[in-house]
């Protein structure tokens, strides 16, 4: 679940493309975040099947879109992030 807010936030700050997002995670790996996900080499960079189906998840439930080649939240992503925030900081 925490990986789910983690990417929301991500996604929030950095509105990046699904290549952009994959790279940024993947370099994550490395100080042992997203240790869950697995990545292979592609094409372009690393991939992992895992975060597609987060983000097609994430899409489902209506808390991310895909706007112009790049991810942001919806409204009711933004309210599920902020009420984390909110609640993390006391």
């Amino acid at each position: 679940m925490s990986e789910m807010y983690a990417i929301l936030y991500l996604i929030n700050i950095l509105q990046p493309s699904r290549r952009k997002l994959h790279e940024i995670i993947h370099e994550l790996t490395c100080f042992g975040l997203f240790s869950n996900i697995s990545f292979r080499k592609y094409y372009y960079g690393y991939h992992s099947e895992e975060l597609d189906d987060w983000l097609d998840t994430l899409k489902a439930a209506g808390l991310i879109c895909e706007k112009d080649g790049v991810y942001k939240l919806t409204e009711e992503g933004t309210a599920k992030l902020q009420a984390k925030l909110r609640k993390c900081r006391g």
